[in-house]
């Protein structure tokens, strides 16, 4: 619905919010009911429509978090509102700039889309060929979960040695975003070393150039939005505070 008012239609009105509102309805509740069709009735898996992966319980020794560190997550997402704002004031001046020079015209809204296409495949690319680094597969998953498991496998060995090594960037550059969000929230650290985890200059080279294409690429003619960007970006951000309050 989000989706349909912020890119698909050029005409919005309250009788179609209604229509809408009730095919994302019954759109939802199909997925739902097809992904838990090997499910007993009234023990529908939620994670089965859309899930950031397994976190821990909140009690006991396995928490993921104390009360004191409420306060860090409220200047993390104090930052996180800065970098939204800078984000939607550099925006809001490219947009100002299309609808001057390149949205009048045809070819050049075509031109920009093959451009702008051109230069994140590169940027994209180049990325990891930067980093330059392997790092090695965590080798002690004894006590690992499945989930844990899991992500270690979808870890991208670019110009690394397959099945002992992992290139940091290219295994958040080159996978889908689902699957680089939960490795972002789940990929544990280990010790006060970069081992088994994604490194503070790793995710800073990530960040960066990503929220600044996301920036570029909005607002081309093309059907595209900002939750999945968003999400990966801020995903990122917070793995890197985190990677840093824990060395």
């Amino acid at each position: 619905l989000l989706f349909s008012l912020e890119e698909g239609a050029s005409y919005w009105s309250t009788k179609l919010t209604w229509r809408a509102f009730f095919c994302a309805m019954i759109t939802l509740g199909t997925l739902f009911a097809l992904r838990n069709f090997d499910s007993f009735w009234g023990q529908a898996n939620m994670e089965k429509l859309f899930s950031f992966g397994e976190f821990n319980s909140l009690t006991g020794e396995a928490s993921n978090y104390s009360i004191w560190e409420l306060s860090l997550f409220i200047i993390i997402g104090c930052l996180g509102g800065l970098i939204g704002a800078v984000f939607n004031a550099t925006n809001e001046h490219l947009t100002i700039w299309r609808m001057k020079n390149v949205n009048h015209s045809k070819t050049r809204r075509f031109m920009e889309v093959i451009i702008i296409s051109m230069g994140v495949t590169t940027v994209s690319f180049v990325m990891p060929l930067l980093w330059n680094r392997c790092t090695e597969l965590p080798s002690d998953m004894q006590d690992w979960s499945n989930q844990e498991k899991n992500l270690v496998e979808a870890l991208v060995p670019f110009r690394c040695e397959a099945g002992k090594e992992y290139n940091e960037v290219a295994s958040l550059v080159f996978t889908d975003a689902d699957t680089a969000i939960k490795q972002l929230f789940h990929f544990r650290e280990a010790g006060q070393d970069d081992a088994a985890t994604f490194s503070s200059a790793a995710l800073f080279l990530f960040f960066m150039p990503y929220i600044s294409m996301a920036t570029v690429v909005y607002g081309i003619a093309v059907p595209s939005g900002l939750f999945v960007p968003s999400l990966l970006s801020g995903a990122a951000f917070g793995r890197l505070v985190g990677h840093l309050l824990h060395k």
